[in-house]
């Protein structure tokens, strides 16, 4: 409750006061339509649904995603024959680990709500979904005065990328709710084979950032071949071909 309510576009009126948690499968309508899985999906007293999601690296699939889940969360929320009045909004928090690449260049702003609006008149909007999203990479304040709930939060998530040593800032420890999380993260002592099964799980997402890295880099390379065989065609002069594609002279006669 603490986390989303420092994170999320909530009022204080809005602040949430209570939480059952929920599978967190995000179902299909029917049976050939596709499945997903949140980190965590939970309900609060006034029926609303959040989801938090953490993203460890970028993909383009992601906002789609996200987009996905909190639309499939929303429309599944009335059964057959309930009025749509009944339908409460949707929150998606997603926690980055990685650039949004859209948001690359507002380099100061590692938070980002997205919300319907009216295209030309922003005081009119759509309640029924918002999303969040934090890029946790962005924000280096774990050394400041801290006086924001959301601050607090913040630092405790970046701390714990980095921090080998499992010190725990001071600071964290002047809210209730952080100084429970900083005291779990505290009791988690893992036997070997919890750490060989940790250490599995990050070998296995560097192989898949690795592989995802490796297509798009043959893509790049099959799409400038395919540019420089289609200049050859026309005629033109091998020197301007490498130029333009990045490809040898010597790649560009094998052609």
């Amino acid at each position: 409750m603490s986390l989303l309510n420092s994170l999320l576009p909530l009022k204080e009126e809005e602040k949430i006061v209570w939480l059952e948690y929920l599978p967190s499968d995000v179902f299909p309508l029917n049976a050939t339509g596709k499945n997903s899985i949140v980190d965590v999906k939970c309900r609060d007293k006034v029926g609303r649904t959040f989801l938090v999601e953490m993203q460890m690296y970028w993909t383009e699939a992601f906002l789609m995603r996200a987009l996905f889940n909190a639309s499939k969360a929303f429309a599944t929320q009335v059964e057959k024959g309930k009025d749509f009045k009944e339908l409460k909004p949707v929150y998606s928090l997603c926690l980055l680990n990685e650039f949004m690449p859209d948001a690359k260049e507002y380099k100061d702003e590692y938070r980002h709500v997205y919300i319907l609006r009216h295209e030309n008149h922003s005081e009119l909007k759509i309640d029924g979904m918002k999303f969040v999203f934090i890029e946790l990479l962005k924000y280096h304040s774990l050394n400041k005065a801290h006086k924001k709930l959301m601050d607090l939060w913040l630092s405790f998530l970046t701390m714990l990328q980095d921090n080998k040593e499992g010190q725990i800032p001071e600071e964290l420890n002047s809210d209730k709710e952080i100084a429970q999380a900083v005291d779990l993260i505290k009791e988690l002592k893992l036997t070997p084979e919890e750490r060989a099964h940790y250490d599995k799980f990050w070998d296995e997402v560097s192989c898949e950032r690795t592989l995802i890295s490796e297509r798009y880099d043959r893509g790049r390379k099959d799409e400038k071949v395919e540019m420089a065989s289609n200049l050859k065609k026309l005629g033109v002069d091998p020197l301007i071909i490498s130029q333009a594609s990045g490809l040898t002279i010597a790649d560009i006669n094998k052609l």
